[in-house]
């Protein structure tokens, strides 16, 4: 695994949505987590690719990083993915009726 790890690396700018959530899952199905820096560069390439991520890339990758116990990786995710969908929908954080745990969250 670290041998595609140390591949990816190169590669890691040419990535397409799916190939993120197919790579961060392969690792997670395999219950064998990514070298911390890889990991760091694939979340942040994920971050970048974020708007063009299809649901099933989305669900994917947060349940890859919630199974290899990267929590704080997932929350970063999911509040971009809200403040994406938010600015998508024309509405704002602080719209009345979001519960407050979703103004309030940071990334």
């Amino acid at each position: 695994m670290e041998a595609a790890a140390l591949h990816s690396r190169a590669l890691m700018t040419t990535f397409q949505p799916q190939s993120i959530a197919n790579m961060i899952w392969a690792y997670a199905t395999l219950a064998h987590s990514p070298p911390a820096d890889f990991l760091t560069l694939l979340c942040g390439h994920a971050l970048h690719e974020l708007p063009n991520f299809s649901p099933q890339n989305i669900s994917n990758t947060i349940w890859a990083l919630a199974t290899l116990k990267h929590t704080n990786r997932v929350l970063a995710l999911l509040h971009l993915q809200l403040r994406f969908a938010v600015a998508q929908s024309g509405l704002s954080l602080s719209q009345p009726g979001l519960p407050a745990s979703c103004v309030n969250c940071k990334a």
